[in-house]
């Protein structure tokens, strides 16, 4: 795998976090980030926040495109992909 696809996967993985954090400041604004998260795995839908926070990777996805480094870009929707699909092996475990 190319080294700038690498690089691209840590940026969205790195982003995907990001998004999970200000999600979790959000929902916790009245109470703590540990009631947040389990009371997210507790009703099921740890899953659902992970996704959601994935849509911030859109932000270095257009970025990565418009300064013209593509594979940095596959990068970001690679690991966008991953995301989905381990959220979606562990919606039906």
């Amino acid at each position: 795998m190319n080294k700038q696809v690498i690089l691209g996967m840590l940026n969205g993985f790195a982003f995907t976090l990001l998004g999970f954090i200000l999600i979790l400041l959000v929902f916790s604004s009245q109470v703590s980030v540990t009631e947040v998260i389990e009371a997210a795995i507790k009703e099921g839908y740890l899953g659902k926040l992970i996704s959601f926070a994935s849509i911030i990777n859109i932000g270095p996805f257009f970025y990565f495109i418009r300064k013209r480094k593509d594979n940095r870009a596959k990068g970001v929707i690679f690991a966008t992909i991953l995301i989905a699909l381990i959220m979606i092996v562990f919606k039906f475990i």
